[in-house]
């Protein structure tokens, strides 16, 4: 009887093991399924069922798990990526009179001696004064591209607007979480991109249209808009902000400083908070300032925030800083007016980018930047 008493036990302990076992394959197997799609469903499901049930630190560290993995199937089956695929936009839009010249092209960081088709050469977007290109700069991930705009701000102007819902904060005041309806209306828009982190994942500041969402934290790097189209990028000094600023945010410290990579991106620690942390690989996002004032966005997959800062930095930014991250909060959308039709098109900057036309025309949960003609 003692014998048979013990083989039940043997038994229950082992089919209780094997149940666990598959619960967690198949529920980590689900997760990495859901995050390697790019889906909307992954990030649902992590901020609106994960987090609440198992806490934020947890859902980061299981993100970081998925992340890795992945990164992990890339350096065993990818070599190469694929080429960036470029949209061209209809030709109903109408770009500035202005003439720009984009910057130099940028000179191969891995692999120099067999550069990509079309690697670090500055091609213009139709129907803009937008210029695009693509660099790698991870020599240990030859299958990463990060994809580059050049954004001339003598010919556009940047405005940004909070969510709906995001930032968010302690004392939690929506935005319109879309594009002012003055600029929509009038043809104006010409893109439009992610913003920063929600506050809980950092607790970076951001105030806009005289509205502090976030209080801003000194030290940090912070992307300014003044009143006269003005952009800057410089650490926040702890005093009032000027009323000559219309939008003040932040998104942790500087990815380049002074024309240099900033070690904080190799170390992932300090202010890297959320995923941000410089351990996980994934999609990331970036702008940067260049000597004249232009603004560089950046933004690619299986990036770190190390391979992100080379990139704003070789397209000739002096100082950058993080965005958003992760596959389904990183966007860029390029609009085109129909004057007949009065309507945009619109499309996402690269094939795998994240499509949130509809969401920054229509009302989008975080906040976002957006950019048009004067």
């Amino acid at each position: 009887m003692k014998i048979r008493r013990n083989l039940k036990r043997f038994f229950s302990w082992r089919k209780l093991t094997v149940f666990i076992f598959v619960f967690f394959f198949l529920f980590l197997g689900s997760l990495f399924f859901l995050f390697s799609k790019n889906s909307e469903s992954a990030a649902l499901l992590a901020d609106n069922v994960l987090r609440p049930l198992i806490g934020d630190k947890a859902v980061i560290s299981l993100e970081g798990f998925v992340f890795n993995i992945q990164d992990g199937i890339f350096h065993l089956y990818k070599t190469k990526p694929s080429l960036a695929n470029y949209h061209t936009l209809v030709k109903t839009v109408s770009a500035s009179s202005v003439t720009v010249k984009p910057p130099p092209n940028i000179i191969p960081y891995v692999d120099k001696s067999n550069p990509l088709d079309g690697e670090g050469v500055w091609k213009k977007i139709e129907g803009t004064n937008l210029y695009t290109t693509f660099i790698r700069t991870d020599n240990t991930r030859p299958y990463s591209v990060v994809n580059l705009v050049f954004i001339p701000m003598k010919v556009y102007m940047l405005g940004a607007v909070a969510g709906t819902k995001y930032p968010g904060g302690p004392t939690f005041t929506p935005g319109t979480g879309k594009v002012p309806l003055d600029i929509q209306e009038s043809g104006r828009l010409i893109a439009a991109f992610n913003g920063g982190f929600k506050e809980k994942d950092g607790h970076y500041g951001m105030y806009s249209d005289n509205i502090t969402y976030v209080p801003l934290r000194k030290g940090l790097a912070t992307l300014y808009i003044y009143n006269n189209g003005h952009l800057e990028i410089s650490a926040y000094d702890g005093n009032p902000i000027p009323q000559d600023v219309v939008t003040a945010r932040q998104n942790g410290p500087f990815l380049v400083l002074d024309g240099k990579t900033t070690a904080i991106t190799s170390m992932g620690i300090d202010y890297w908070a959320g995923t941000a942390t410089g351990g996980y690989i994934t999609w990331r996002s970036g702008v940067g300032i260049t000597p004249n004032g232009d603004l560089i966005y950046a933004v690619g997959p299986s990036l770190t925030p190390t391979a992100l800062a080379d990139a704003l930095r070789l397209a000739g930014s002096v100082n950058a800083m993080e965005l958003d991250i992760n596959a389904f909060w990183v966007r860029f959308n390029i609009f085109a007016w129909d004057s007949v039709k009065r309507t945009y098109t619109y499309f996402p900057l690269v094939k795998g980018l994240a499509d949130g036309g509809k969401e920054f025309l229509n009302g989008y949960q975080k906040d976002f930047f957006y950019l048009y003609k004067e």
